[in-house]
C-alpha cells in the first residue's frame, strides 16, 4: 500500500509538471496587442517590437518629422508626421526579424494624400492574366476597365480613374506599373502569385464599391530561356526609326525611363509571335547589362550606386531581334549621375537625373531610406 500511495503522488506531481512546461512553452491564442512607438530623430523607441505570431498588432506613432514607416518583408508602409498619432494595424502572420525603415518627407509633398486605401471616384475594374515568355521571363497582362494609365503625372495631384499599378510576386512588392503589359525577370522557379493593384498617381491602392480594385493570378515558372539581347543578329527595319531617352528622377527613389521613338510601335501583346516591320518591344540596359524588356515608353528604374551610369534602350522585333537602320542599331542612351551623400549607416540614397541621348543633368538627389528598428514574431 506504501509504494502504491508513493507512486499515485509522484504521478499526480508529474502531470502538474507536464502541464506547467506545457503552459510556459506557448501555445496560447493570438492575441491584440496595442504597442506605442516614438520616432525621434530617426530613431524608433522602442527598437525592437516583440510580438507572437499570429498576434494583430496595432502600432500607435507618434513622430518628430513628416514620412513613411516602412516594415520590411512584410511589404507595409504607414504614413506619419508631427502633431499626430498614426495606427499601423496588421497581423503578424510570418516568424522572424523584419527591419522598419523610415522614410523622410512631407505626406503630399509629391502630388497629394498619404498611401492608404481610397474609394475611387468613377466606375473601374481589373483582370489580370501572366504567363512564362519563351525567354524564361514572364508576361503580365493587365485588362481594364474606366481606367487610364498616366506614367507622365505620377507623383502629381490624384485624378480620378487614372494612375498606375503595383505588381508583387509571393506577396513582395517589386515595381510600379505603367501600362496594361509588364515583363518580369528573376522570378524562381515554381509556382508563383502575381497580385496586381491599381494606385493613383500619389500612389494610393484604390477600392471601389468597398472592393480593392485588385487582381490575383498564378503562374508555373520553369528554368530556362535567355532573357537579354545575347548575340541575337539584327533585323533591318523598313523605314526609318528612330529613340530618345530621358531618365527622370523619382522623388520616393529611383527614375522614371522615358522612351520617345519614330517608325516604332510596342507591341507586347505580339511577343515571340511573327516579325512585323515597326512592332516590337525594347531592352533596357543599365551598363551594358541587361536590367527589363519594356513594353510600354514609360518603365520604373531603381535607385544605382553613387557615380555616373549609362541607361541604354534598344529597339527589337516581336521576336526579340535588335532593330537596325542605315547599318546600326535603332537605340537610345542616357547618362545619370547618382553622387555620394553623406548619410547615416543604415540608409539607403537613391540618385539623381539625366535626360536626353548621350547628354546628362543634375539635380538634387532623392530622399533616403533610415533604419530604425525590428519588428520581432515569435512562433507560439
Amino acid at each position: 500500500m506504501f509504494l502504491h500511495l508513493k507512486t499515485l503522488a509522484f504521478c499526480a506531481g508529474l502531470a502538474v509538471l507536464i502541464a506547467v512546461l506545457a503552459a510556459a512553452c506557448g501555445g496560447s491564442d493570438p492575441e491584440a496587442v496595442e504597442i506605442s512607438v516614438s520616432l525621434q530623430d530617426k530613431q524608433m523607441t522602442p527598437e525592437t517590437v516583440r510580438v507572437g505570431q499570429d498576434d494583430t498588432v496595432t502600432l500607435k506613432i507618434e513622430s518628430d518629422a513628416p514620412g513613411s514607416l516602412h516594415l520590411h518583408g512584410y511589404d507595409l508602409e504607414r504614413e506619419v508626421g508631427p502633431g499626430t498619432v498614426s495606427e499601423f494595424v496588421f497581423v503578424a502572420d510570418a516568424t522572424g526579424r523584419y527591419r522598419f525603415a523610415f522614410h523622410p518627407g512631407a505626406p503630399g509633398a509629391h502630388g497629394g494624400g498619404s498611401h492608404e486605401v481610397m474609394e475611387s471616384e468613377t466606375p473601374v475594374s481589373i483582370s489580370v492574366t501572366a504567363e512564362q515568355d519563351d525567354s524564361g521571363g514572364v508576361n503580365v497582362r493587365i485588362d481594364t476597365e474606366g481606367w487610364r494609365w498616366a506614367p507622365e503625372e505620377v507623383n502629381l495631384a490624384n485624378v480620378p480613374g487614372a494612375g498606375h499599378a503595383h505588381v508583387y510576386v509571393d506577396g513582395v512588392k517589386i515595381n510600379r506599373v505603367y501600362g496594361p503589359n509588364y515583363y518580369l525577370t528573376g522570378v524562381e522557379p515554381g509556382t508563383r502569385e502575381i497580385r496586381v493593384t491599381l494606385n493613383t498617381n500619389a500612389h494610393n491602392e484604390l477600392t471601389y464599391a468597398g472592393q480593392p480594385l485588385e487582381s490575383t493570378t498564378s503562374v508555373e515558372v520553369v528554368e530556362g530561356g535567355r532573357q537579354g539581347l545575347g548575340e541575337q543578329p539584327g533585323v533591318d527595319a523598313d523605314a526609318p526609326m528612330s529613340a530618345t531617352a530621358r531618365a527622370h528622377a523619382d522623388p520616393l527613389g529611383g527614375y522614371n525611363l522615358q522612351v520617345m521613338t519614330t517608325g516604332f510601335e510596342f507591341t507586347p501583346q505580339n511577343a515571340g509571335g511573327d516579325h512585323v516591320s515597326g512592332e516590337g518591344f525594347g531592352y533596357v540596359l543599365i551598363d551594358g547589362e541587361f536590367h527589363a524588356r519594356l513594353y510600354s515608353p514609360w518603365l520604373k528604374l531603381p535607385g544605382l550606386q553613387p557615380g555616373m551610369h549609362e541607361i541604354t534602350v534598344s529597339l527589337a522585333g516581336n521576336q526579340g531581334h535588335p532593330y537596325e537602320w542605315e547599318g546600326g542599331p535603332v537605340e537610345a542612351s542616357v547618362m545619370v549621375h547618382a553622387p555620394v551623400k553623406e548619410q547615416p549607416v543604415g540608409s539607403h540614397d537613391h540618385g539623381d537625373t539625366g535626360e536626353g541621348s548621350g547628354a546628362s543633368a543634375e539635380t538634387p538627389a532623392a530622399e533616403a531610406e533610415y533604419d530604425v528598428g525590428y519588428l520581432e514574431v515569435h512562433p507560439r
